[in-house]
């Protein structure tokens, strides 16, 4: 028999080769050397080196497996083995992790359907491993795959398996390495979702997304799409730089170069400017774009987003023209018009310097302090208030309204109306300030006060004048018909009736005419007491039932009866009065006639309703002045005319002395009339 570890010398003897698997040790290689010496048998010889091979072997299949055992226990992965049955030989304590509660000593032994059946979830895995050990065990290729273990603690760990086959001693084993990559599998999971997430944000943005790179389209959202008006398909199969075709001419070049520069990775880029854009169509429409370059699969891509903004440019060229238009009016006009913004001065016209009599140039300079300061101390003080509370809360503010004096630069006093109206200037808060001249107004106002003094001196002296002869006719008639009635026929009678009938109604006007004046002067001061109102009301219903019986109306009370507060019940019930007069005097027969009320914690209000001749717009404005009595004489109606006109003015400066409104409503001729007044509730 050959044997390739040893041969034979040119004079014929037997040398020993040494073996680079197995070399001998000096020992042993003398032992042979030996032999060979003492011409020992060569079979005896071969023999004993076949011994020291074997052993050679031995040792070193025991150094394998030993290095074998040790990366078995210490692998980082999980280490399986399983025989052709399914049979689970062996598997290294890097398992534990994995299958959670369940140790090595549980699993060893047992079939892999019986292992994945510990936990129900896991049993999806067993015809998997069925097709898997089925492909493996015919074709006897190498594979790998991906699958979740659901942990017996709750969890679940992803793990890739790597298997082989090979035999042992005429066996086949299944060798699987489980590598636990569980994070991975999250990671992957975080990048899909984010990537799902920047999809639908992309396919439902109003902004135009794209990635530019090498002159070409390689993203681009529906958005992109809507606004330009091509297909998907068209867009795909753009050339490269095609896509400059839906620029503007003007403002190709400009966006070219800032592309070039994006995608060469240069630096003195412009993030964000606008363009024109041309769609499809041939439309032009104006963008907004923002851009930044982005590695893309390892080069340099522009990322850009756009946005439509042909709006926002139509509303800006509008808000030009507006803005051209108010110059225009506010440089024209004489109202006074001035914009502040952070206590300065922004804006001004002409009119606003000419009005507090300082020049322009120094006007345009001055701050809030500025103003305060042509404003005399005494306005200042009731004005504080009111711009303290304006520039805290400016948003609850529609329009602040006041009128003050100023003293101009050359010492005269000027009277101001002042409207101030929160805005948005340049993009932020500021405030309008527009004033009007007053001053021709306050002095004719001051002048009318005059005369109205006046007016009620006049009226006042003249009623004081004729009460002194009024008492004369009103005596002597009198006289006359107790001492020659009997004398008189009908027609006498009637003369010296008319004749009291006249100084009853003048002594009735006289009796006015100084109450007005009276009011009208200040120089009333109500004697107010606790009462109730509900009481007054039904006091002058008694007294004047027979006028109501005498018309034939209706009268519908629905009043509470606690209608409690401060006030002096003669003038009160002089006020009701007046109202009821009024609705029985101004309603056709047989009227309808209601007084309500409505009471609050704050005030309590009287309503007197009829369905009388009503007012129309013209009337309701005069009715509460001086004499504003409405004539109805000879329209058809058969209603009263009598009275002075002064019933409704006497009223109103009475509710007001209590601090109180009056007013009337209705809807117009032949409508009725709601009349009503409210005094405060006082406890």
């Amino acid at each position: 028999m050959h044997n390739p570890d040893r041969g034979f010398s040119r004079d014929g003897h037997l040398v020993l080769n040494e073996m680079a698997n197995n070399p001998l040790s000096k020992s042993e290689k003398d032992e042979l050397e030996e032999l060979l010496e003492k011409n020992i048998n060569s079979d005896s010889i071969i023999s004993r080196i076949n011994n020291i091979i074997n052993q050679k072997v031995k040792e070193e299949l025991s150094k394998t497996e030993k290095k074998y055992q040790h990366l078995f226990k210490h692998s980082p992965l999980t280490v399986v083995l399983f025989n052709s049955e399914g049979v689970l030989i062996d598997i290294n304590e890097s398992a534990n992790e994995l299958m959670s509660i369940h140790t090595v000593k549980d699993l060893i032994g047992k079939h892999y359907r019986d292992i994945w059946s510990f936990n129900k979830k896991n049993k999806q895995l067993i015809p998997i491993y069925d097709r898997f050990f089925e492909k493996l065990l015919n074709t006897g290729e190498p594979s790998e795959l991906e699958f979740p273990i659901y942990q017996s603690k709750g969890g679940v760990v992803w793990v890739q398996a790597y298997t082989s086959i090979y035999e042992i001693k005429g066996k086949r084993y299944i060798q699987f390495l489980l590598d636990d990559i569980t994070e991975r599998k999250k990671s992957q999971q975080k990048l899909k979702e984010s990537q799902e997430i920047f999809k639908a944000i992309a396919q439902q943005s109003f902004i135009s997304i794209t990635m530019l790179q090498d002159d070409k389209f390689l993203y681009f959202n529906d958005e992109f799409l809507r606004v330009t008006g091509y297909s998907r398909e068209e867009v795909e199969n753009w050339a490269p730089g095609e896509y400059l075709k839906i620029i503007h001419p003007d403002d190709r070049q400009f966006v070219k170069q800032q592309a070039i520069k994006k995608q060469q990775g240069k630096n003195d880029y412009i993030e964000n400017y606008e363009f024109r854009g041309i769609k499809k169509s041939g439309k032009v429409y104006w963008c907004e774009i923002f851009s930044k370059p982005v590695i893309y699969e390892g080069k340099t891509a522009d990322l850009i987003l756009t946005l439509d903004i042909t709006q926002r440019k139509l509303r800006e060229k509008a808000l030009k023209e507006s803005e051209e238009k108010f110059r225009t009016i506010a440089e024209q006009t004489s109202i006074g018009i001035a914009i502040f913004q952070n206590q300065k001065m922004q804006y001004l016209n002409h009119a606003y310097a000419n009005l507090v009599g300082y020049p322009y140039e120094e006007v345009k300079n001055w701050s809030y302090l500025d103003l305060a300061e042509i404003i005399p101390e005494e306005d200042m003080i009731k004005l504080r208030k009111i711009f303290k509370e304006f520039h805290i809360h400016p948003e609850k503010q529609n329009n602040v309204d006041y009128i003050t004096r100023i003293k101009r630069k050359n010492g005269q006093i000027k009277w101001l109306e002042t409207t101030l109206t929160s805005i948005r200037y340049k993009n932020k808060d500021a405030t309008l300030i527009i004033i009007v001249d007053l001053t021709e107004k306050k002095k004719a106002e001051k002048e009318l006060k005059r005369l109205n003094k006046l007016k009620s001196e006049l009226l006042r002296r003249t009623s004081h004048e004729l009460k002194t002869p009024l008492v004369s006719i009103k005596g002597f008639s009198n006289l006359l018909t107790e001492l020659y009635s009997h004398k008189m026929d009908e027609e006498m009678k009637a003369i010296v009736d008319e004749i009291k009938k006249g100084s009853e109604r003048l002594e009735s006007l006289i009796k006015d005419i100084l109450k007005a004046s009276k009011l009208q002067s200040g120089k009333i001061k109500l004697e107010k007491r606790f009462g109730n109102l509900a009481n007054i009301i039904k006091t002058v219903l008694t007294e004047m039932k027979g006028a109501i019986q005498e018309r034939r109306h209706s009268i519908h009370l629905d009043i509470h009866n606690e209608l409690k507060t401060l006030f002096e019940p003669k003038r009160i019930k002089e006020v009701i009065e007046n109202l009821l007069i009024n609705a029985i005097k101004y309603s056709p027969p047989e009227g309808d006639i209601t007084i309500s009320s409505e009471k609050t914690s704050d005030f309590i209000k009287i309503y007197v309703i009829d369905t009388g001749i009503g007012l129309t717009k013209e009337e309701k404005e005069t009715i509460f002045r001086e004499f504003g009595k409405i004539e109805k004489y000879g329209q058809g109606w058969d209603i009263g005319t009598e009275g002075t006109g002064l019933g409704l003015y006497i009223s109103k400066k009475i509710i007001e002395l209590h601090e109180g409104e009056i007013g009337v409503e209705s809807e117009g001729k032949d409508k009725g009339s709601t009349f009503y007044f409210s005094v405060p509730v006082i406890k």
